[in-house]
């Protein structure tokens, strides 16, 4: 069900996204306090990447796996 901004029980939601950076910490203080006086809640988006030869673990895991 989509539910615009202007209907009842439509809450604010802030995303912030959280990494490595200077500026993430400042970010979070000010979306932070911009829900609290909007009377929203705060989204953290956080991506991690996974280490680069994932994929080719799996995939010989699964040879392996297929071949014994």
């Amino acid at each position: 069900m989509l539910r615009c901004s202007f209907e009842p029980g439509h809450v604010r939601k802030l995303l912030v996204v959280a990494d490595d950076s200077a500026e993430a910490i400042p970010a979070m203080f000010f979306a932070a306090a911009r829900a609290d006086r909007t009377g929203g809640v705060l989204k953290l988006l956080h991506i991690i990447r996974p280490p680069q030869d994932l994929f080719w673990r799996d995939a010989e895991t699964a040879y392996v796996d297929e071949h014994t």
